[in-house]
């Protein structure tokens, strides 16, 4: 599929997913030293317990391509999408047991039209 998505020389391709109860904000690479083919933004879950942080944050070094991880938070990406540009918002609940609790963006993130991979906002 990535092959594809580089052939078709997309300006700024982005993958959606979750079903790993962790937030990640991840360059997509055919090879580590290759250019960046796509942006992935991975959205937590907003009840169930996350993998463990310790074992994927000895394994971040390694894996330059991410540029965030946060699997001890729960919630959900809120996106805006105009034509210049996909805004993204990683929103964490501060206790998804309670049912007062707050809402806080932990992290933003930018795709600008025609510019591979995402920026802090």
């Amino acid at each position: 599929m990535l092959d594809a998505v580089q052939q078709s020389r997309l300006a700024n391709p982005v993958f959606l997913a979750g079903d790993i109860h962790a937030f990640f904000t991840t360059d997509i690479k055919l090879d580590l030293d290759t250019p960046t083919v796509a942006t992935e933004f991975v959205g937590t879950s907003i009840s169930s317990e996350g993998p463990s942080y310790e074992r994927f944050a000895r394994a971040l070094p390694d894996n330059p391509q991410i540029h965030f991880f946060e699997s001890r938070r729960r919630g959900y990406l809120m996106a805006e999408l105009t034509a210049a540009r996909l805004s993204m918002r990683m929103q964490a609940v501060s206790d998804a047991r309670d049912p007062h609790a707050t809402l806080s963006t932990l992290r933003s993130w930018v795709v600008e039209d025609g510019r591979l991979g995402a920026t802090e906002a």
